[in-house]
């Protein structure tokens, strides 16, 4: 290889094309350690780093050529080893001939012979937070030089960019990540509170209601604390749905119950203002599903109907609505893709449909995503992303339709599966 390094086949435009068609962090680390090998005629080779100052080992980013025990243990010891001089030293090193093996920790490697290493700091902000590794093995080759070195300077300069940006991108992650906890359990933390309010006004009211012998009273403030400790329990069990996959713990069960859940929770709330609220349900329709956590989904999209008609003023001789209809329909009648038809010959059909304001089209297109709320700290931004992980966990899709002004509906299939 010629000292000029023009005189190469490499080139920045090379590395950087292997890192624009890599999509992963481990892909650009590997691009730049084959482009190394391949320029500087090496063997094998390693990218390697340094998680923290007491850490005595040295991770391995990406490998290439390594024997099979090495790339089993995923580490290398730091302690004596080639990389903690030239990290040290800040600079790259040539060692040639056969050197010894250091390794003072547990699973100890068989000695090996290389012909000759090259080995270059990855430097960011002046610290070396990890080494380039190249290695010549076979007893024909010719040993590295010094101007070797130039190219390994540059290739090493660029992986310790990558990593560096890595770095960077998790932490910055990681504040998103916490500040979006602080955001959502404010949100949460305002809705108990109302719930709890009203649950505290209640219990004052059953006390009195108790002492004076006034079952009907009580037994009316009984049901209005049962519905909103139940609302409370399912935001938590929203929570745990969004928290990790599950399977659904199915069980044969009416169609009808649904409707009944529903019409339970929440038709003292849409009486109060003024939403008829409509439940249709075959009594005879049974399903093969986790009841608990279709409901739940059911009533996510039903509570959000009936808050957004709560926000519309209707013109004059039309009431707010908000209905829930379930039906039976065969795969071939329903907007289903080739390999969600095959799953069943039939699907359950799910409809929640509300008159209100509508959903903007730029809303749409982000209202899925888990914490995404239009209702500020009235909303926690769970319950739209909970109701699409059950019916995904049930093999099914959800559908919307909306338009602004009109109302929106939301539709979700579900195909009969079959217990066997």
């Amino acid at each position: 290889m010629s000292g000029d390094l023009r005189a190469t086949k490499f080139s920045f435009q090379d590395i950087f094309h292997s890192l624009t068609c890599a999509l992963r962090f481990e892909e650009m680390l590997d691009c730049i350690l084959a482009v190394a090998l391949r320029e500087l005629d090496a063997d094998e080779g390693s990218l390697l780093l340094r998680i923290g100052e007491e850490d005595p080992t040295l991770k391995m980013l990406a490998s290439r050529g390594l024997p099979e025990e090495i790339l089993t243990r995923g580490y290398v010891p730091w302690k004596g080893s080639l990389s903690e001089r030239v990290m040290r030293e800040m600079a790259a090193v040539i060692v040639n001939g056969e050197h010894p093996q250091r390794d003072e920790l547990p699973t100890p490697l068989r000695p090996r012979r290389i012909l000759s290493a090259l080995c270059a700091p990855l430097v960011v902000q002046g610290k070396a937070i990890g080494t380039l590794n190249l290695n010549r093995t076979r007893p024909d080759r010719q040993p590295f030089d010094e101007r070797h070195l130039a190219t390994a300077r540059m290739l090493a300069a660029q992986a310790a960019m990558v990593i560096s940006n890595h770095q960077l991108q998790e932490q910055i992650a990681q504040q998103e990540r916490l500040a979006t906890i602080g955001q959502v359990m404010t949100s949460i933390a305002h809705c108990m509170k109302n719930v709890l309010t009203a649950v505290h006004g209640g219990l004052g009211i059953l006390r009195i209601a108790l002492e004076q012998d006034d079952i009907a009273q009580a037994r009316q403030h009984f049901e209005l604390l049962r519905r909103n400790v139940m609302l409370m329990s399912n935001l938590v069990l929203d929570l745990l749905d969004c928290a990790k996959e599950r399977q659904p713990l199915r069980q044969m069960f009416l169609v009808s119950e649904l409707a009944s859940y529903l019409g339970d929770i929440l038709s003292h709330r849409a009486r109060e203002q003024g939403i008829e609220l409509i439940l249709e349900a075959p009594s005879d329709l049974e399903f093969w599903g986790d009841k608990d956590q279709l409901s739940r989904a059911m009533l996510n999209l039903a509570l959000n109907a009936i808050e957004a008609c709560a926000t519309k003023p209707y013109p004059s001789g039309e009431q707010p609505r908000v209905s829930f209809r379930a039906t039976r329909q065969p795969a071939k009648q329903l907007p289903l893709a080739p390999p969600d038809a095959a799953k069943a010959s039939e699907w359950l059909v799910l409809e929640i449909t509300d008159n209100g304001p509508g959903i903007p089209e730029e809303q749409q297109k982000v209202m899925w995503e888990l914490f995404f709320s239009t209702k500020g700290t009235k909303g926690t931004g769970i319950g739209l992303p909970a109701a699409r992980k059950v019916v995904r966990e049930h093999g099914g899709k959800i559908l919307v339709r909306s338009e602004v002004g009109v109302g929106t509906t939301f539709t979700i299939l579900l195909p009969f599966y079959r217990e066997e």
